[in-house]
């Protein structure tokens, strides 16, 4: 069955209360009073005075819900949820108008049907290659194998582009509706940050092909200490590809290099985050940020290489 990525998110925007408002100006003034006292003299005092301005003040609660999830066929009410967060946030405003605060519940989707047909799931080895025999098949890079793996991953990075604008955009949006009266309880927003294309992660480097008679002694099974992920020999119709130039151990030191580098970077913007920074974000969204990040590097680096 055809397997399914879909992105969902939302807002819902409710009316708390209304609250007035005593804003300090600027400007002051000076009152004299002028009282009898005794002995027929008269006592004048004088107070100064700040000037203040009354401002009224809509209080929103504003809920947000987003999920990463995957779904065989067209089970959507069955799909399995990946990743996910429900959070809520007072946003203050100045005029009782709450249309900028919503997101319509929205959806977006990438098949993984070509992606899961590279993948030989008995022994997670990829099975990607290109059909010789095939006569659309001119060069290693002209050909019908590389079109489709290359097409592939532009749709992962319009998906992403998807999602940084319907959630992040969004959150932006939400967050620059925020505006207290008073200055101590604004907060500037931070999410522009979060649009930066810098990816810190080690991306493991695809392994180059080079014609060899010859082997080393070298075993292509030697155990990784402590991997998460290992990596098999390719074959094709019984015969293990002997060609290329990184051993499986070697590919699975790679990628695994690149899970513990992913992690550690998750790791660190959960120690960095600071939520009297932002206004309505939350970890969860910061840890996000960074995977899509990361998806949308290995798309570049794999359309560059």
């Amino acid at each position: 069955k055809p397997l399914t990525l879909r992105f969902d998110v939302s807002t819902t925007p409710t009316f708390m209360k209304e609250v007035k408002v005593k804003v300090p100006m600027d400007r002051s003034y000076e009152e004299t009073e002028e009282t009898a006292g005794g002995a027929a003299t008269n006592v004048v005092k004088t107070k100064t005075l700040k000037a203040v301005r009354r401002v009224t003040e809509f209080h929103y609660d504003v809920k947000i819900e987003w999920s990463l999830s995957v779904y065989s066929g067209t089970s959507v009410d069955e799909r399995t949820v990946l990743m996910s967060n429900k959070s809520s946030s007072v946003i203050v405003k100045q005029a009782k108008e709450s249309s900028r605060l919503r997101i319509s519940p929205r959806s977006y989707e990438l098949p993984l049907t070509w992606l899961l047909k590279q993948v030989n799931l008995d022994d997670m080895a990829s099975q990607f290659m290109v059909d010789t025999s095939r006569e659309s098949t001119k060069t290693p890079r002209r050909n019908d194998d590389v079109d489709m793996a290359i097409d592939f991953s532009r749709r992962l990075s319009s998906w992403i582009g998807q999602i940084q604008t319907g959630l992040y955009g969004s959150l932006a949006r939400i967050e620059g509706q925020h505006d207290p009266a008073l200055e101590k309880d604004r907060q500037r927003s931070y999410m522009s940050d979060m649009s930066s294309s810098i990816d810190p992660t080690f991306n493991p480097i695809l392994p180059l092909m080079e014609d060899r008679s010859e082997r080393s002694s070298e075993t292509e099974d030697e155990v990784v200490p402590g991997c998460m992920i290992k990596i098999e020999a390719q074959s094709h119709e019984g015969n293990t590809d002997r060609n290329v130039l990184l051993s499986s151990s070697d590919l699975t030191k790679l990628t695994n290099e690149h899970a513990r580098s992913l992690q550690e970077g998750l790791e660190t913007c959960a120690r960095a985050f600071d939520a009297s920074e932002y206004v309505v974000t939350t970890t969860a969204e910061i840890e996000l940020g960074a995977v899509l990040r990361n998806l949308r590097s290995l798309s570049i680096q794999y359309e560059e290489t």
